[in-house]
């Protein structure tokens, strides 16, 4: 199964976080690079925080007996409003993939990096 190496950054934060996610087939979408991490923070966390997106504690206690799909589509919606919203990008191989849909090919050695923007002070 193909691998992909995924990064975390934060503008003017220090600091990588690095991690493997193998992708069925040879090609996978932002979406779906989305779910698939939703979804492996939720197991490895036991739905309280995971790496990319954390809920409040008060909205882990409340959604604490959803389950994996119905949690995982809530938080993918938000996501992909971020996303939308150009709260964070996401550069594949370097390039910035603007279409949470489209295709990306998936090779050796390929990289996706979320890079969580920060505002400006004031704007």
């Amino acid at each position: 199964m193909p691998t992909v190496e995924i990064f975390d950054e934060q503008m003017l934060k220090a600091g990588v976080t690095a991690s493997h996610m193998e992708v069925d087939g040879n090609s996978t979408s932002v979406r779906e690079l989305l779910r698939a991490r939703i979804q492996t923070g939720i197991r490895e966390s036991g739905g309280r925080s995971y790496s990319f997106f954390v809920p409040s504690e008060a909205e882990a206690m409340l959604n604490a007996d959803f389950d994996l799909e119905t949690r995982t589509d809530a938080l993918l919606n938000e996501a992909l409003d971020a996303f939308a919203n150009r709260r964070f990008v996401v550069l594949w191989n370097g390039e910035q993939v603007l279409d949470p849909e489209a295709r990306l090919l998936v090779q050796p050695g390929v990289k996706a990096t979320f890079l969580r923007l920060v505002p400006l002070v004031g704007g």
